[in-house]
Parts: C-alpha cells; sequence; structure tokens
C-alpha cells in the first residue's frame, strides 16, 4: 500500500498467504476492506432490529444486504441443516420467523476476508448472539459464519451466508 500498511491478505513484509480455502490470496484495497466491515455491521444491526443507524423494516435491510439471488442457510455442527432460504422474499420471509429479533444482540469476532478477485471475497467470523430480554444476558447462539461476499453495482453484498453453530451451542 501506498502508506505502508500491508494490504488485506499481506504480511508486513508484503507477502501474501493462504487463505480461507487455502488459496494464495492477493491484496485488496483497505476501502473494500471498509466496505465489507460496513456489511456485515449493518447486516447484524438489521438482524437486531436497530434502525437508529440502519433505518427501515429491519427485515427489508437485513434482507438487502444479500444480492437479489442470495442464500442464507443455519447448519448444525452435525451437518443437518436447519433451514436454508435463497432471494430476497424468501430471506424477508424467514426474518418474519425469527422468535428473538429485538431481544437479540449479535456479536462478531475476528473477521476475516479472503479475496478471490477484484469483485469477489471469502469471509467469516465468530459469532455470539445474547439475550438481552434477561439480566444477566445469556449466551442463546455460538457458531461461525461462513460467507461469500460480492460486489454487484459498486455495493458489496453477501451471495451466500451459511451459520455453522457450534456443538454445544445452546440453539444447536
Amino acid at each position: 500500500m501506498m502508506d505502508g500498511t500491508p494490504a488485506m491478505g499481506a504480511s508486513p513484509r508484503g507477502e501474501t498467504g493462504a487463505g480461507l480455502s487455502g488459496r494464495t490470496g492477493a491484496a485488496m484495497p483497505v476501502a473494500d476492506q471498509l466496505a465489507i466491515r460496513d456489511l456485515f455491521a449493518r447486516h447484524f444491526y438489521a438482524l437486531d432490529g436497530l434502525t437508529t443507524l440502519v433505518p427501515g423494516a429491519p427485515a427489508r435491510s437485513w434482507a438487502g444486504t444479500f444480492t437479489p439471488d442470495g442464500r442464507f442457510a443455519i447448519v448444525r455442527a452435525s451437518g443437518e441443516t436447519v433451514v436454508e432460504v435463497a432471494g430476497r422474499p424468501a430471506l424477508e420471509a424467514l426474518f418474519a420467523q425469527f422468535p428473538d429479533v429485538e431481544r437479540t444482540r449479535h456479536w462478531i469476532n475476528d473477521l476475516l476476508i479472503e479475496p478471490i478477485d477484484a469483485d469477489t471475497a471469502d469471509a467469516g467470523c465468530y459469532i455470539i448472539a445474547l439475550d438481552i430480554g434477561t439480566n444477566p444476558a445469556p449466551i442463546i447462539r455460538t457458531g461461525v459464519y461462513v460467507d461469500r461476499v460480492v460486489r454487484q453495482d459498486g455495493a458489496w453484498l453477501f451471495a451466500s451466508r451459511r451459520l455453522i453453530l457450534d456443538p454445544s451451542s445452546p440453539a444447536a
């Protein structure tokens, strides 16, 4: 990078390494990294029903973080699929079935972004979901998200998003 900061996927010496899929990642501009991080934040603000920073109907905002044909799945650690949908209308319908939107806060950590090309990246993060309607707030879900993000019409969106629940996750 021009400012001396290594690009995403590069070591401090400018080397690139194998990423989520074992591929050697290409460098990703910082602006794209930040746009993808913003996508994750908007996704979870909408998922938690927070409309102060992401105005509008939470279901529509959440579905809007996906491509028009985007896919979402929840999978148990055993590999059993709990739910799988594709397309924004199906995503909005699924959101309406979530029982705990306004009582849940999602915390993500260790977001990893591995570029595939200029408009596609694999990404993932750890997730902890808490029930904030109870004090102290208990953990209600833990897992790992495995994602494919793509740039469409200048915006980064989820092409696919899969939540793999941890074996001991309360929701598993």
